[in-house]
C-alpha cells in the first residue's frame, strides 16, 4: 500500500507524478465547489487517461475503468488516516483524516475478501 500525498491545505487543484507498477502515473486531484466533492484524474505515461472520477470512501476508484489502465494492476482507495468515525469526504478532511492510497493487486484481493466481493 502506498499513501498518495494530498496537498489540500495548499490548493484545491493539484497534480503530482508517482511511480506505480513500474509506470509513471500523473494524478490530479480537484475540489469541485459546485457539488462539494473531490475528484481525481489519472493519466499514465503511455497515454491512457480518465478525468474527473468522484472520490468515494473505501471504494476501488478505478474499478470500472480498469480496461483503460491495463498496466496498472492495483487500485486507489480513500480510507481513514486518523482514528475518526467518518466515511464522508469533505474539503477539510481529505489529507487530514482521510487519505488516498494505492493498493497493489494482491492488496486489492485482500480488500475484496474482507468485504466479500468478487
Amino acid at each position: 500500500m502506498i499513501e498518495i500525498p494530498i496537498y489540500s491545505s495548499a490548493s484545491s487543484d493539484f497534480t503530482q507524478n508517482i511511480e506505480l507498477d513500474q509506470l509513471i502515473v500523473t494524478i490530479r486531484i480537484i475540489w469541485n465547489t459546485r457539488c462539494d466533492d473531490w475528484f481525481i484524474s489519472v493519466e499514465t505515461s503511455n497515454g491512457n487517461k480518465i478525468d474527473f472520477i468522484r472520490l468515494v470512501f473505501n471504494f476501488p476508484i478505478l474499478n470500472q475503468y480498469k480496461y483503460l489502465f491495463p498496466d496498472i494492476d492495483g487500485n486507489f482507495f480513500v480510507q481513514l488516516y486518523n482514528n475518526i468515525n467518518t466515511d464522508i469526504i469533505t474539503y477539510d478532511n481529505l489529507g487530514v483524516d482521510l487519505a488516498l492510497y494505492y493498493y497493489t493487486a494482491s492488496e486489492v484481493e485482500t480488500w475484496k475478501d474482507e468485504y466479500g466481493l468478487d
